[in-house]
């Protein structure tokens, strides 16, 4: 008789061939998952947080005299502190916060009919006019540094120093302290006694601890991640040509990445001072080879590269350089695709979508037309269907520190089986055990910047 398909059963399969003991060979050769890249664990600044100091790790950020963020309030005679009266905001008594910002460059007059003493008595009036309770009114350098400098408002304060010397130019150096909470966590694995005698693979324990590390690291990177998208927000930039959308929520189909978008989204970095993480990339003697200057590394999903790939320049020609043109002048990023201007992209495989984020289908003011809604991604909830929207995350260097207690933030302990007259009484059960700790100190806000949009499947907008 033949052998029939039970022989893979193991036992007797036929009246010719006796009992398998042994019905399938399995090589020791086991096949792992690749570990998932650390994009944004390794642009922090780590700081480790010392025991018996509380929960709360703070930095002292010292803002430069001619800042808008330095407020005239450390005992300046404003009379004479020419130099950082250009801007008057409202700011809340209690903390600090300001609410709304009155430049005296919007009450100068392009004639030179208004003058800038005029202007900034106009921008005082206009803060002290809007004053709510719990508010009072600072003044700062205003558009005198950084890519919104004003020469209206720079030329003014530049008082040349009289004869007889006098008390002129003052100016006012503050700090601000920025803080963050470190949290606690922990993730187990339980195994039985039983299980690890009787498996044929040896060795398990150690398995068990491997795999709890892998998968601690994989949350920490998660976390940092969350942080860094939480903070981009407060910096987003939609990706839309509609003046009237401010806002993630009022993003349609039409709202994807564009040359434009990229253009406004590059002159916001270099207003901010954000610096370019790469230098120019030199090209080399072949065929074909791009030189890649300055640029600023854009981490986006893997479901932006087909929109970045049709995008265009005013005149309709394709901008998107792949790596393979620049590749062997340089040493590429991990992850990295291609470049546009001034902008490297890396796709992170688990970049987190604001799924659902967007406006609504069909909604009254969806400029999507029929073609965009049916390709473009969208996420149906339980009150409709909205548009997902896809973050490009730039992250300045020396923006952020992530901390945790002592040098070594994480620990792990092997449980071992123990009788326990309560939950095991036979002694049966062990585990493995990880904690860590873990805080975000974002000292540097205007560097972690975020450009929304949405995406269709295709890379195109109808």
């Amino acid at each position: 008789m033949g052998i029939t398909s039970n022989f893979v059963n193991g036992g007797t399969t036929s009246n010719t061939i006796d009992r398998q003991f042994t019905p399938e060979f399995v090589t020791k050769a086991v096949v792992e998952m690749p570990a998932r890249r650390k994009t944004f664990s390794n642009r922090s600044n780590r700081v480790a947080m010392p025991k018996h100091h509380g929960d709360t790790l703070t930095k002292e950020v010292r803002l430069p005299m001619l800042h808008k963020d330095n407020m005239v309030d450390g005992n300046v005679d404003t009379s004479v502190a020419t130099i950082i009266r250009n801007e008057y905001a409202r700011v809340v008594s209690a903390t600090g916060v300001v609410v709304q910002r009155y430049n005296a460059e919007n009450y100068l007059a392009s004639d030179g009919s208004v003058t800038l003493a005029a202007a900034q008595e106009a921008a005082r009036l206009a803060a002290v006019a809007a004053l709510q309770v719990g508010e009072e009114v600072k003044s700062t350098a205003g558009s005198i540094l950084n890519g919104a400098a004003s020469y209206a408002l720079t030329k003014g304060p530049l008082v040349p120093l009289p004869e007889e010397g006098g008390v002129v130019n003052l100016l006012n150096s503050s700090s601000k302290l920025v803080s963050a909470k470190v949290s606690f966590h922990g993730v187990a694995h339980k195994y039985t006694v039983r299980s690890v005698d009787l498996d044929s693979r040896i060795g398990q324990v150690a398995t068990k601890i491997k795999d709890i590390s892998r998968a601690v690291s994989e949350i920490k990177e998660a976390q940092v991640q969350s942080s860094i998208l939480s903070a981009a927000e407060l910096n987003m930039m939609p990706s839309t040509a509609n003046v009237a959308v401010v806002d993630m929520a009022n993003l349609d189909g039409l709202d994807t990445l564009t040359y434009d978008t990229l253009t406004a989204f590059e002159q916001e970095l270099l207003r901010d001072d954000v610096p370019m993480d790469t230098e120019i990339l030199s090209g080399v003697d072949l065929v074909d080879t791009k030189v890649v200057e300055d640029a600023f590394i854009a981490y986006v999903g893997r479901e932006a590269i087909p929109v970045l790939r049709n995008i265009t320049d005013p005149n309709g020609k394709p901008v998107w350089i792949p790596k393979s043109q620049y590749a062997a002048g340089t040493d590429l990023l991990e992850g990295e695709q291609g470049t546009i201007g001034s902008f490297r992209f890396v796709v992170v495989p688990d970049l987190q979508v604001y799924r659902g984020g967007g406006y609504a289908v069909g909604g009254v003011t969806d400029g999507a037309s029929v073609a965009t809604q049916a390709a473009a991604y969208k996420t149906v909830l339980t009150n409709g269907t909205f548009y997902d929207v896809f973050p490009m995350v730039v992250v300045g260097d020396d923006s952020f520190s992530i901390t945790g207690f002592g040098a070594e933030s994480t620990s792990a302990k092997h449980i071992m089986p123990k009788g326990d007259v309560h939950n095991d009484i036979y002694g049966e059960v062990g585990g493995v055990a990880a904690k860590w700790t873990y805080g975000f100190l974002n000292y540097r806000p205007e560097r972690i910047k975020m450009l929304a949009f949405t995406a269709t499947r295709n890379g195109k907008v109808a």
